[in-house]
């Protein structure tokens, strides 16, 4: 009688329901589905809020470059970057800080912003942050040749490269496509109309040779209307060719690298660069 009660209480035991596997498999799911949606949540808050002292910072140096601006203590971008680099406002978590302009600082201040490496975007004259424009070193490069030509009375393009060379600190910014890494260079069009704007009469372009010698059939060329690299492409069409550069004034380059083909095809000369990285020297 008492063995027959035992197996009354074990047949009770275990027809006790616990969980399936095909639950415990749901339950898993739903925690695994949570956390992909929460912890991307989180930690885009989480550099948020690490950035915000680096653009509070950004912005005391900005405005304290544009002061600089109205007291004439700087008058381009490298002067800028200068003042910038030997500020102790830094970024709190060790970013490097690049000045650029994408016009005429005197003229618009609101034109003037720091990039931070770190943070990945940039701090505007008025105060602002928008993403880093990736062409920041191209446009100070281009700036301040800009300025050096219309300032200087050498008007031959060697000469004036060579001299400004000297004064941009000895380095060119660098242009890196693909994995390969070229000099940005400015030029200047000794056959261009001196009437028109300095910025009609030069351009950029990148090649292999970091030295100051010009440079006539290149890799790559800088869009002086549209503000985008461009690569030359080989006769069937693919990256990796070399073209000619010479035109006379920035519009005429424009439209070279817009309508020009290889010869006897429809295949483009020219094709925009998607993805490049510009580096400032020493940065």
């Amino acid at each position: 009688m008492i063995r027959k009660g035992l197996v009354a209480v074990q047949r009770k035991r275990n027809t006790k329901k616990g969980f399936t596997l095909v639950e415990l498999i749901v339950v898993i799911v739903i925690i695994l589905v949570l956390a992909a949606a929460v912890v991307p949540w989180i930690m885009r808050h989480i550099t948020n809020a690490k950035k915000v002292p680096c653009q509070s910072n950004r912005r005391a140096l900005i405005y304290d470059l544009v002061d600089a601006l109205a007291m004439d203590e700087a008058h381009t971008v490298r002067d800028l970057q200068q003042m910038a680099d030997d500020s102790e406002i830094k970024c709190p978590e060790g970013g490097t800080y690049t000045v650029m302009c994408t016009g005429d600082p005197l003229e618009n201040t609101d034109t003037l912003q720091i990039v931070c490496d770190k943070h990945k975007d940039s701090i505007s004259g008025d105060g602002g942050s928008t993403p880093a424009n990736p062409n920041a070193a191209s446009l100070g490069l281009w700036g301040d040749f800009q300025k050096f030509a219309e300032q200087s009375s050498q008007k031959k393009n060697s000469a004036l490269r060579e001299a400004f060379l000297k004064e941009y600190g000895g380095q060119w910014p660098t242009l890196t496509v693909d994995g390969e890494t070229y000099y940005i260079q400015p030029f200047y069009s000794e056959s261009a109309d001196s009437s028109l704007p300095m910025e009609q009469r030069t351009w950029l372009y990148a090649t292999k040779d970091s030295g100051t010698a010009s440079n006539w059939s290149v890799p790559y060329v800088f869009d002086p209307v549209t503000q985008e690299w461009y690569g030359a492409t080989k006769w069937n069409g693919s990256a990796g060719g070399s073209a000619n550069i010479l035109s006379k004034d920035a519009d005429t380059l424009h439209d070279t690298i817009a309508n020009s083909t290889h010869n006897g095809t429809d295949r483009p000369t020219w094709k925009k660069v998607e993805k490049f990285q510009e580096d400032v020297p020493g940065k």
